[in-house]
C-alpha cells in the first residue's frame, strides 16, 4: 500500500474475524500539490520536498497494515477540530500530554474564534504543522519535563516551523526560561480561565497585526538596509535610535515585536541597558544583542538572563543577525525576497545538526533500506544498514561511530524488541538513541517499545519530515 499523505494509488484493508474483510482502493484523478489548510490570501504553504524524495516515498511499500480502528477510537476520545478545519479557519495546535487540560484550552480557544488540534505527544506537533498551517502553537509544559523544552527548541530552530508563534502555559518558575527560548507569551496554569482568555486574545491580536515593528539601538545601517530589503513584501517598520536613553524612552511609548541592540552604545552600559529593557513593559519583547568585543563572563550571564539571543560581530554577523530577527518576528523565510531566502537557508544548511552523523538503519525489507538511505544521505547523514537484528548487533560491535539506530520492530527471527534489549545489555550502548519504527498504531505500543529499551517511537508509513524532526530532537539531547 502506498504511503498515505502522498498522491499515489493505495489499497486499504480492514478485517475482523467472523465478520469478513473490507477492501478500499484509492485512485487519485490528478496529482495536486500538497497545500496546507490556510487561506490563500495569506499565502499558500506548499510542500518543498524534492521531486526525487516524493518519487522514492511513492515507491515505499507498507508491508504491514495499520490498525485504523484504534486510531479512530483515540481521535474520538480527543474530540478536537482536526476533521472540521476549513481554509479560512485560524487553527492552533494545543500540546498537552494528558488531553484533559488540552480540552479546557480548546474550549476557551473556540470562544475566541479559533479552532484547535490537540497533540498528545511532541512528535504530533510536527506532524500537524507539516499537514496544516497553524497560526499558533500552545504548549503546556509540566515541571521537570525536558522533552517539551527540546520540542520547543526544535520548533524555534527549524526553518519549517519557527515562524509559528509559541504560547507557553506552565508554572511561574518556568516563565523566564520560556521567554528566553522564544515564547511569544507565557501564562500560568494556575491563572485559570482568565489567563487562557488573555493567551487566546494575544493569538488573535498577533494574527491580525498588519505591521511588524523592530527597534534598532545603535549604529547599524547595513543591517537595517538588509532587513528592509529582505522583507520588502511585508509590512515592516524599523525605528533606529542611536543611544540607550532614547531606546528606553521608546520602549515605554511603543510596542515593538523585536529589539536589536548594540551592547556598546556610548551613553549607557550594555548591562544597564539590557536590564532596563527587561524591567520595562517590553519584558515579553524578544531582545537580540550584538557586540564586536569579547564580553566578560558576567556580561554573558546578564545577556543570557535578560535577552533572547546574542550575535558576536564576526564573519557573516549581519546575515546571522538578520536570521535571528526574522525568527523572532515570526516571518516565514519562504516569503522573503529570493536572494535572502537563499542566505537564510544556507546558514541553516551549513549548521544542520544532522551533517556528518552516523545512523544505523535496521530493516529486513531492502526496499525500505534503500528509501531511507536515499533520503537520509540527502541530509549528509552517514548511513549504515542491517537486514536483521543479529547483523545490527554485529555492526555495533565493530563500528563505534554509530550515533543512532532506526530499529524496525516487525522482523523475522529476532524482532526489534529483542534486538533492542540485547543492544542495551552492553554498557557502551546505554545512552545510544534507538528509535523504534513500527507498522502498528495500537494504544500502548510506544510504552512497549520504551520498556524494551527504545528511546522513542515512530509509526509507519514514515513521514520524512516527522522522522527528521525526531532524529534532530534526539541529537539535540
Amino acid at each position: 500500500m502506498a504511503e498515505q499523505g502522498w498522491d499515489y494509488p493505495s489499497i486499504e484493508l480492514e478485517s475482523e474475524e467472523g465478520k469478513g474483510s473490507a477492501f478500499t482502493f484509492y485512485l487519485p484523478l490528478d496529482k495536486p500539490a500538497r497545500i496546507a489548510m490556510k487561506d490563500v490570501t495569506q499565502g499558500q504553504h506548499i510542500s518543498e520536498s524534492a521531486p526525487e524524495i516524493n518519487k522514492l516515498l511513492g515507491r515505499l511499500t507498507q508491508e504491514r497494515i495499520e490498525n485504523r480502528s484504534s486510531i479512530s477510537e483515540l481521535l474520538n476520545e480527543i474530540g478536537d477540530d482536526r476533521n472540521a478545519i476549513q481554509p479560512k479557519d485560524k487553527l492552533v495546535i494545543v500540546f498537552d500530554g494528558d488531553q484533559e487540560f488540552g480540552k479546557t484550552v480548546l474550549d476557551v480557544a473556540r470562544t475566541k474564534g479559533l479552532k484547535g488540534v490537540i497533540a498528545t505527544n511532541y512528535l504530533e506537533i510536527f506532524d500537524v504543522a507539516n499537514r496544516m498551517a497553524p497560526v499558533a502553537i500552545i504548549m503546556e509544559i509540566k515541571p521537570k519535563d525536558p522533552s517539551s523544552w527540546k520540542a520547543m527548541n526544535l520548533l524555534r530552530s527549524e526553518l519549517a516551523y519557527r515562524h509559528i508563534p509559541i504560547y507557553i502555559i506552565s508554572s511561574e518558575e518556568n516563565r523566564s526560561q520560556a521567554l528566553r527560548r522564544g515564547a511569544k507569551t507565557f501564562v500560568t496554569r494556575q491563572g485559570g480561565g482568565k489567563s487562557l482568555d488573555l493567551l487566546c486574545d494575544d493569538i488573535n491580536a498577533f494574527y491580525n497585526k498588519q505591521t511588524r515593528k523592530v527597534l534598532v539601538v545603535g549604529e547599524n545601517a547595513q543591517y537595517v538596509s538588509e532587513l528592509e530589503r529582505a522583507c520588502q513584501d511585508h509590512a515592516l517598520e524599523v525605528e533606529v535610535v542611536k543611544n540607550g536613553k532614547k531606546a528606553t524612552d521608546q520602549v515605554l511609548k511603543t510596542s515593538f515585536d523585536c529589539i536589536v541592540l548594540d551592547y556598546d552604545v556610548e551613553d549607557i552600559s550594555g548591562d544597564e541597558l539590557v536590564r532596563e529593557i527587561a524591567r520595562s513593559k517590553a519584558r515579553f519583547t524578544p531582545v537580540i544583542v550584538h557586540s564586536a568585543r569579547t564580553l566578560s563572563e558576567p556580561e554573558h550571564e546578564n545577556i543570557k538572563f535578560n535577552a533572547n539571543f546574542f550575535v558576536p560581530r564576526h564573519a557573516s554577523w549581519v546575515e546571522h543577525l538578520l536570521d535571528a530577527t526574522l525568527s523572532y518576528i515570526n516571518i516565514d523565510h519562504r516569503n522573503l525576497h529570493p536572494d535572502y531566502r537563499g542566505i537564510i537557508e544556507k546558514i541553516h544548511n551549513n549548521e544542520d545538526i544532522l551533517i556528518g552523523k552516523t545512523v544505523l538503519v535496521v530493516d529486513d525489507d531492502v526496499r525500505n533500506l534503500f528509501t531511507l538511505t536515499s533520503v537520509l544521505e540527502r541530509y549528509k547523514i552517514n548511513v549504515v544498514t542491517a537486514e536483521s537484528g543479529q547483523e545490527a548487533i554485529s555492526i555495533l560491535h565493530s563500528n563505534s561511530n554509530v550515533e543512532m539506530v532506526l530499529m524496525d520492530i516487525m522482523m523475522p527471527e529476532m524482532d526489534g524488541y529483542e534486538t533492542t534489549r540485547r543492544i542495551r545489555l552492553e554498557d557502551r550502548n546505554s545512552l545510544l538513541p534507538i528509535i523504534a519504527v513500527t507498522a502498528k498504531a495500537m494504544k500502548g505500543d510506544r510504552q512497549k517499545c520504551i520498556e524494551a529499551g527504545a528511546s522513542d517511537y515512530i509509526v509507519k508509513p514514515v513521514k520524512i519530515d516527522q522522522l527528521l524532526s525526531l532524529i534532530r530532537l534526539w541529537f539535540n539531547k
